[in-house]
């Protein structure tokens, strides 16, 4: 799914990145019919919706400021309650996107985005180098972050490189432990190879920040 697209919208707190999960608990009414639009048995295509993050503002009731990039997520699976008022979807995110153009918000929140897809891409040259210092800065931003008692599980294996280094990158972002606008950066990007020179970056900072206020 390439080009100029029009799709449903899921403005959230936290920006989302290729390869996860996006669990959601859907309560307000104009989602539960835009879920249930969404996955009507007479579509004949995947069930897809867009999300950014909420640069100001709540997730509830609208009035929201939003960010201008973003994620598509396809949705994977969705339970409804007896009284179908509420609805958990899981979904996962496989794609970036950029809003163009927000349209009016009768009945949910809609926009014209434009998808970049995440394609596989060599795991050699630049981003190899690139790759390898991002993942020596993840482990080290994880261990002191662990010690000071952020709730990261040190069993994980960081770092984890699969033949695409599409996927492999984003697994690495996901894993480093940065707040919501550290992870809208690296959403913004759209080079693999400058994604981890960044995720390098942020994580250095953010390294620095943590050394600093325990000397």
């Amino acid at each position: 799914m390439d080009g100029l697209i029009e799709i449903p919208m899921f403005p959230l707190g936290n920006p989302f990145m290729p390869t996860e999960d996006l669990p959601l608990r859907i309560f307000e009414g104009r989602y539960i019919q835009m879920f249930g639009d969404l996955t009507r048995s007479d579509l004949d295509v995947a069930p897809v919706f867009g999300s950014v993050m909420i640069e100001r503002g709540k997730e509830v009731g609208g009035g929201d400021k939003r960010a201008q990039f973003g994620v598509l997520a396809e949705i994977r699976g969705i339970k409804w309650s007896p009284s179908g008022d509420r609805a958990m979807v899981v979904a996962t995110v496989t794609d970036l996107l950029e809003v163009v153009e927000w349209l009016p918000e009768v009945p949910y929140p809609r926009a014209v985005v434009e998808v970049t897809r995440c394609e596989a891409s060599r795991t050699d040259g630049p981003f190899a180098i690139a790759y390898a210092q991002a993942c020596t800065t993840v482990r080290q931003l994880r261990a002191l972050a662990f010690e000071l008692g952020a709730p990261i599980d040190p069993t994980v294996l960081v770092g984890d490189a699969s033949d695409d280094a599409t996927e492999s990158g984003w697994r690495l972002c996901v894993q480093a432990p940065l707040d919501e606008l550290d992870r809208y950066q690296l959403i913004r990007l759209r080079d693999n190879t400058d994604r981890m020179q960044a995720l390098d970056a942020l994580c250095q900072q953010r390294l620095d920040t943590y050394k600093f206020g325990l000397s």
